[in-house]
């Protein structure tokens, strides 16, 4: 049996979803052929991004292709992905995995499903579609949005999720086959076994990863950090705070002057590993209003490094993710005082990384079963 991963985005670009196909790559590679298929266009655009300057998604011509793009601007990609799929790869003993976002990833497996009925296709939803915070299609528009999603999840034979709450969500507002449903959080593509901790004279605070306009901004959080080790409490400390990932353009403005804030753009992993090894503490942010899990935390929780996470209240999937993890700060931004915050801040300030295996989960184990039980049949 052979295994299509399918979406426009391609490793080693860096994003969400190319580091959770690779990881998806990796894990069924050891027991399956696995082929990616990317389409050459999008190839080619991230090959030519500048990712500290240059971001597709800010250009005045992609944001009007966001106004009138159906099911959204990636479709011609996906396109191509659907031919070179179906004309140039398919055959009757294979599975196919489409991953979104984009949604329009999905396309394929529709085609597919009315050429092949018995083809086994698995959709891997890692952002809600129509409800999305950052969708950005006129509302008249919306009906068609609910059954391109409905669509996708009724005809694919299986759905993986990244969250309970998303699971909860497709669940009460699309009748979702809940027998067809697994839930697999993001994994993690770096090794920390045996990495030793890089000290120097400050208290490193690092948040890796992406932040996004109306979902997770960053900014009051930031700001938080920013008057807590400014307070008299922790003015004998030396802080420096990292942000490595494509950040929200606002954040960017209003915080890259400060010397005690440092933005460094997406990063290879030699580099990822380093930012890792002299971090004392790991900044997580919160959502605002969406119920999707960060991809970042369980990479986080393997470094055994304390973890701050932000939120603003139920429902938030990271608050039970982190229930087990032995050093953890919950954060309220409406609720909590500043007290709470630095407190944790003076007590692991200088905290060390030290690699600690996560056996609650393990997104291998589950890849692994979910493919094993299709193998059988």
């Amino acid at each position: 049996m052979k295994i299509y991963l399918l979406s426009p985005h391609k490793f080693p670009t860096r994003n969400p979803r190319t580091l959770r196909i690779e990881g998806v790559r990796k894990i069924l590679s050891q027991k399956w052929t696995v082929q990616t298929l990317s389409s050459r266009l999008q190839r080619k655009i991230n090959d030519k991004k500048n990712p500290t300057s240059y971001n597709l998604s800010k250009t005045r011509f992609a944001r009007l292709l966001k106004l009138i793009a159906f099911p959204d601007v990636y479709i011609i990609d996906n396109i191509i992905i659907a031919f070179k799929y179906i004309f140039i790869h398919s055959n009757k003993d294979n599975v196919f995995i489409t991953f979104s976002h984009p949604f329009s990833t999905h396309f394929t497996g529709l085609v597919s499903k009315m050429i092949w009925p018995k083809r086994i296709w698995i959709a891997d939803i890692g952002d809600l579609y129509l409800n999305n915070p950052n969708q950005k299609l006129p509302k008249w528009v919306s009906p068609l949005l609910r059954c391109f999603e409905s669509l996708v999840l009724n005809k694919s034979d299986y759905v993986i999720l990244n969250s309970e709450e998303i699971f909860e969500h497709y669940k009460n507002n699309f009748q979702l086959n809940t027998l067809k449903t697994r839930v697999i959080y993001n994994g993690s593509l770096l090794n920390f076994v045996g990495l030793k901790s890089i000290t120097n004279n400050f208290t490193n605070l690092s948040f890796i990863g992406n932040t996004y306009e109306n979902v997770r901004e960053g900014i009051k959080e930031l700001q938080l950090i920013l008057d807590t080790i400014n307070s008299l409490h922790c003015k004998e400390i030396h802080t420096q705070i990292y942000l490595a990932g494509t950040q929200y353009i606002r954040l960017l403005e209003l915080f890259q002057h400060n010397p005690g804030i440092n933005f460094i753009p997406a990063l290879k992993e030699i580099d990822l590993l380093e930012l890792y090894q002299k971090t004392n503490i790991l900044i997580n942010f919160a959502n605002k209003n969406y119920p999707g899990l960060p991809s970042k935390l369980y990479e986080y929780m393997l470094t055994g490094l304390p973890i701050i996470h932000f939120t603003f209240g139920s429902p938030d999937p990271s608050i039970p993710f982190l229930s087990d993890y032995p050093k953890f700060l919950i954060f309220h931004l409406e609720l909590d005082k500043p007290e709470k915050l630095i407190n944790f801040i003076l007590e692991n300030k200088n905290s060390c990384i030290s690699s600690v295996p996560n056996p609650k989960y393990s997104p291998d184990d589950k890849w692994i079963s979910l493919i094993n039980s299709l193998d059988k049949h």
